[in-house]
């Protein structure tokens, strides 16, 4: 049975930007409760993972919380963890567009930010995506042929990034 107290959200346009980062520097901002999710590379150097990911959120549906129709953009700033043997992301940041979200956020010890955000994207004829967002903290541009992606990135795979069942906020 499902909780009443529980939020769904529709995320649409969504963009990772992940970096690589040592994990001493990680270690820094990430709970002593969490092991640093790491991987190591071709030369045997350990790596740990830091992503910005950006997405317009549609539609937000909760049992708790009546919400009319909730729309808003939003970039989570995140670190890749393990919570015992589950994956899971570490929340360094949450910002959106939206004075409601934040307020409401509050309310449920939720730390979230506001900051203006811009998200855009569109597909031309030939399957091209472009994808643009600004806010304060983060300015990128991805222009993704969809008949042409390729992963360069053989220490990582997009499951890794995505494949998230737990996230924790600090």
């Amino acid at each position: 049975m499902a909780s009443n107290k529980q939020l769904q959200m529709v995320m649409r346009d969504m963009l990772f930007i992940t970096w690589r980062v040592e994990p001493e520097l990680l270690r820094k901002v990430v709970d002593v409760k969490l092991e640093l999710d790491t991987k190591t590379d071709s030369s045997g150097h350990e790596l740990a993972f830091v992503s910005a990911v950006c997405f317009n959120v549609t539609e937000v549906r909760s049992g708790a919380i009546p919400f009319s129709s909730l729309s808003f953009q939003q970039v989570d700033y995140r670190a890749y963890v393990k919570a015992g043997d589950v994956s899971a992301v570490s929340f360094l940041d949450i910002r959106v567009n939206s004075r409601m979200v934040t307020t409401l956020t509050s309310f449920m010890s939720v730390p979230v930010r506001y900051e203006d955000i811009e998200i855009a994207t569109a597909t031309g004829a030939s399957g091209v995506l472009n994808y643009h967002v600004k806010s304060a903290g983060l300015r990128a541009e991805a222009v993704i042929d969809q008949n042409e992606v390729a992963i360069s990135d053989t220490v990582t795979s997009p499951r890794f990034i995505t494949q998230r069942p737990v996230g924790y906020a600090r």
